[in-house]
């Protein structure tokens, strides 16, 4: 499930962090990231291929039995990122004692099932997860009190017409430091990079 998915991932960065601290190596930072990427990718790619083979296959043959496999040909994108942000906050009040408030609005035209698109709900409730967890840690990391905490609402917009689909999660968390530039997309760079361990990651304002 998506618990194991997120502890494999940190463990993974954990893991190849402490190595490159450690270590005497010539390795510098873009090949470290392009390790752990050619990493993950093949490891998610080889998951959806075993997932779809095992989502395809008949109950009879130990299979569930599903005509699309794991993709959802009606995927409710507000269910998922409802779940999304509850797990997120749930994470924020365990490790930070606290979370701030969310909305989720939506908007469509001309869309005959409003919100609804085929995708594979587990991954898109993965990417929704990463960006608004960054965006909760931050919101807290901002706030001063909880009065500051709770002016501080984290938007989450679910746009869609009958062709395509927008979600955008947006807080007032100052965003990402002009002085950090590509680091953000650095393995090496946030919680697992600066303290040594897997904790929520470092984000500001969420766009995608």
């Amino acid at each position: 499930g998506l618990e194991v998915l997120l502890g494999m991932v940190g463990l993974g960065v954990l893991g190849m962090h402490k190595w490159y601290s450690s270590s005497h190596t010539d390795h510098t930072d873009e090949f470290v990231n392009k390790w752990l990427d050619d990493y993950f990718m093949i490891r998610i790619g080889s998951n959806m291929l075993v997932d779809q083979c095992i989502a395809l296959a008949s109950v009879e043959d130990g299979g569930l039995g599903h005509l699309t496999g794991i993709v959802d040909t009606n995927c409710d994108i507000v269910r998922i990122c409802e779940r999304a942000a509850q797990y997120a906050k749930a994470l924020c009040e365990v490790q930070l004692g606290r979370s701030p408030v969310y909305s989720i609005e939506t908007s469509a035209w001309d869309s005959p099932a409003p919100h609804e698109f085929s995708y594979i709900p587990r991954y898109l409730r993965y990417i929704m997860v990463e960006l608004i967890k960054n965006s909760f840690k931050a919101t807290v990391e901002r706030s001063t009190d909880d009065a500051n905490l709770r002016a501080r609402p984290v938007r989450i917009l679910v746009s869609s017409d009958s062709m395509h689909c927008g979600i955008r999660v947006s807080d007032q968390a100052g965003g990402i430091p002009f002085d950090v530039g590509k680091r953000i997309w650095s393995y090496l760079y946030g919680a697992a990079g600066a303290a040594g361990s897997v904790k929520l990651g470092r984000g500001g304002e969420n766009n995608s």
